[in-house]
This record gives structure tokens, C-alpha cells and sequence, in this order.
């Protein structure tokens, strides 16, 4: 089995440079059931023109040849040129102690997709918050 990770434009991603993951190899499917003569449209699209297999999942290797993959590509939220991954941050806060479930779901607003985790304990949240990062309630920025 062959893996890859691509950029958008099909170029493979450097080290630690986050993209879609493609698959190929010997006992790889090559089509959906009933449908090799006549594929569905969006599944003619699962394959490339030379045979690799967009598992829509974005991940990157790191410099040991190791595969971390962060979550679905539909699952990624965009906001102008920001990229987040709700899927790697849920995992994140569920480490932590205080955390026991962390969802993260995009509200558009006029400025800025807000997130939400749930039901917290916001008084704990917020002194934990303090405590690990010097949150003060300030909004922070995207970089951070």
C-alpha cells in the first residue's frame, strides 16, 4: 500500500505540511460495487487519473515518515485565509483534565466564526483558561 499527501493543486506536501491523503496499491478497490462501467459522477472523482484514491481525509507525515491524520476534509472550517481543525482541537481540549466531551461547531458572525464546546462550567472554564494560558476574556487572535 502507497500513501501520499497533496496540496489542493495535486503537488505532494513537504514535511509537516498538512494536505489530502491518497492512497494506492495492489489490493486497492477499483470502483464501487455495480458501479465500474458506470460510475456515479462523484465517485468517478474518488479516483485520480492514475489510479490513487482520495480518501478525503487531510493529514501530513511528519520527518520520521510517520501519518497523523487530523479529521475529513468537509469537516475543515474556513474562514478568508484561516484554516481550522475542529477535529485536532476537540482532541486537544479532551486531554486536558477539566474537559470531559468537546465538540466544535462554526457560528458565523459578521466578523468572525465563533466555536462552542458544549455545555461547560463556564466560571471553571474561565479560571482554568487563566490558569493554563492568561486568558482574560479578551478575544485573541487566530494565530494563537
Amino acid at each position: 500500500m502507497f500513501v501520499k499527501v497533496c496540496r489542493d493543486n495535486g503537488e505532494l506536501c513537504e514535511t509537516n505540511e498538512t494536505g489530502t491523503i491518497y492512497i494506492k496499491g495492489q489490493y486497492l478497490f477499483p470502483g464501487y460495487f455495480n458501479q465500474l462501467e458506470n460510475p456515479n459522477p462523484q465517485n468517478r472523482n474518488a479516483f485520480t487519473a492514475d489510479g490513487w484514491f482520495n480518501t478525503e481525509d487531510y493529514g501530513h507525515f511528519n520527518e520520521h515518515g510517520k501519518l497523523f491524520v487530523f479529521g475529513r476534509i468537509k469537516d475543515i472550517i474556513t474562514y478568508g485565509s484561516s484554516v481550522f481543525y475542529p477535529g485536532w482541537l476537540e482532541k486537544k481540549l479532551v486531554e486536558h483534565s477539566d474537559i470531559q466531551e468537546a465538540v466544535i461547531v462554526p457560528i458565523m458572525k459578521e466578523e468572525f466564526p465563533y466555536t462552542s464546546t458544549g455545555k461547560p462550567d463556564k466560571q471553571l472554564l474561565k479560571r482554568r483558561a487563566e490558569e493554563l494560558f492568561g486568558y482574560s476574556g479578551k478575544t485573541t487572535s487566530t494565530k494563537q
